[in-house]
């Protein structure tokens, strides 16, 4: 009513809300509308009662295109838009540079709020490369009641490469590390209205061309609306992650490198820039997206589990009319499955694209004698279901097995 109506017919209605007294007569926003004046439009007089809401809400429709001199708002071209976006997340929009979460300033410093915990990715990596500092020690299993050989975990593994290298080590990359988070923060945002539009074509359902309800999340609940709108989803997360991927790809390829210098104690990508003229010098282009295609297999599969996983306790949550049944699933079931299973699903391809960002490019860590050099990725699953090591890495902060007895 507010945006509806000129201001003195506001007036008028807080003045018939003030008057009217609720304990004797019941009145509803609409019959304070209509009795107060507030409808500009001459279709119904004063103190008549409305007979359609259909009708009442097309007044105060009509009655906001006058008090917008009734000329439609013009659309701003998608073009518009994109270069909109661009210019928020790069702050050259003065109306958004207050806002905290928009701007490549505010992605710097997430990403420089995560160098402190850098140390822990510095370790995955290095495990899941097959690297380990110390042979593993004899412990005794209280599961299994024995003694077994384990890897140290993430404490000992670190304090591992202190104790050698001092603390330093740990940050190895690190700066190519927080280029790379940048891009991908940057590249998202920019990214995500475009994105969204092009995948905005798929319906939620069908709706009847005779039926004015608008065909939304809130008014269509059924089955066959869920699976569309899961559908839509699916597709604009893939789109959307393949994109970023695309964006900051090279700068992880260079963040693995300047991890797995550490194994050789090399120094070849000693910082981004120069890391950026070596690879270009010996592998060119293709250098810099080694390892890209697993990545974002990875990406589909766990974005295909989750969805499915999303989808199935949507389907089951709509045919449970008890509240404490839908909190349970969703909370002790939901929840925990959709934290661990698409995890579980996509993390062999991570751990492929990071081998293959370092196989074969100058470095000892993916060189014979220590890794054989692959002909492609499927190469590289093949050797690492031969070996058991697709999910190695995949836990480091608990002692890791590995093997029963001493091997001859």
């Amino acid at each position: 009513i507010e945006l509806a109506t000129p201001a003195r017919s506001r007036d008028n209605l807080v003045q018939y809300a003030v008057n009217c007294k609720p304990a004797s007569k019941k009145v509803s926003l609409f019959t304070m509308a209509a009795e107060a004046g507030t409808l500009s439009s001459g279709t119904r007089k004063r103190g008549e009662p409305v007979q359609d809401i259909r009708a009442l809400t097309s007044e105060f429709g009509e009655g906001r295109g006058r008090r917008a001199g009734g000329a439609a708002e013009e659309e701003t071209p998608p073009e518009e838009q994109f270069l909109q976006g661009v210019r928020n997340f790069l702050g050259l929009d003065n109306k958004k540079k207050d806002q905290s979460d928009d701007g490549v300033l505010s992605h710097v410093m997430r990403a420089i709020v995560n160098v402190p915990v850098y140390p822990i990715r510095f370790v995955q990596i290095l495990i899941q490369l097959g690297f380990e500092p110390t042979p593993p020690q004899k412990s005794y299993s209280f599961v299994f009641r024995q003694h077994l050989y384990y890897y140290p975990g993430l404490f000992g593994y670190a304090r591992a490469i202190v104790r050698e290298e001092g603390w330093r080590a740990l940050y190895r990359g690190v700066g190519a590390s927080v280029v790379s988070e940048v891009v991908q923060l940057t590249a998202r945002g920019i990214l995500t209205p475009p994105v969204q539009r092009a995948v905005s074509w798929l319906p939620l359902s069908v709706v009847d061309s005779g039926d004015d309800v608008p065909d939304t999340e809130e008014n269509v609940q059924t089955s066959r609306a869920v699976v569309v709108r899961h559908t839509r989803n699916f597709i604009s997360s893939v789109t959307m992650e393949t994109l970023v991927e695309l964006f900051y790809h090279p700068f992880h390829v260079i963040t693995v490198r300047a991890v797995a210098q550490h194994i050789g104690r090399e120094n070849l990508f000693s910082s981004v820039w120069s890391s950026v003229k070596e690879i270009y010098r010996e592998e060119g282009i293709s250098g810099f997206y080694a390892g890209i295609v697993p990545a974002i297999l990875g990406h589909v599969s766990n974005i295909f589990v989750y969805n499915l996983l999303r989808l199935a306790f949507e389907l089951v949550v709509m045919r449970v009319s008890s509240n404490l049944g839908k909190a349970v699933i969703q909370g002790l079931i939901e929840v925990p499955l959709l934290m661990y299973l698409p995890r579980t699903y996509s993390y062999p391809f991570t751990l492929m694209s990071n081998m293959m960002a370092v196989n074969n490019c100058g470095l000892r860590a993916g060189l014979p004698p220590r890794v054989p050099v692959f002909d492609g990725w499927r190469d590289c699953y093949r050797y690492l279901k031969a070996s058991g090591s697709l999910y190695r890495g995949s836990v480091i902060f608990l002692p890791r097995f590995a093997y029963k007895t001493p091997p001859n």
